[in-house]
């Protein structure tokens, strides 16, 4: 495995469309991963009143909300880097083109199968993105 990700951009298109495609970054960055699943995943350690964080605060259960609902848009934003797209039903010329604009990446059809495709891309090539990790502080000198 590599110790950094690659820069080059990975074509995702339609089998029976290839002249129509969406970049995507290889694999997400450590921020990329961050921010993907900061809108995802809420957790909040219960603490009662103003009880300051404390050793056994940090033993309770935290309350993990899941935002599957964030995941998408998130995952897109931060996983599309360019396309080379055409207005619906027209011809297919550089006047047609869709200028990449990260903005319209929000306004992806979900029903649409290329971009079905470039989310499961992005699921694939990021496997553990979706695993949630809770880090438990260890306690010291005991």
């Amino acid at each position: 495995m590599a110790h950094f990700i690659s820069k080059s951009p990975i074509k995702v298109h339609l089998p029976s469309d290839e002249e129509e495609y969406i970049l995507i970054k290889p694999r997400l960055s450590h921020a990329d991963r961050a921010y993907v699943q900061d809108q995802i995943y809420e957790v909040d350690v219960d603490v009662p009143g103003s009880q300051a964080l404390s050793d056994e605060t940090l033993d309770r259960p935290a309350k993990v909300k899941v935002h599957m609902s964030e995941a998408t848009g998130a995952l897109l934003e931060r996983g599309v880097v360019g396309w080379q797209l055409w207005e619906e039903g027209a011809e297919r010329t550089e006047e047609n083109k869709i200028p990449f604009d990260k903005a319209l990446v929000a306004q992806a059809d979900p029903e649409n199968e290329l971009w079905d495709a470039v989310l499961q891309e992005l699921l694939r090539r990021n496997p553990t993105l979706l695993e949630q990790k809770v880090n438990k502080r260890t306690k010291t000198g005991s």
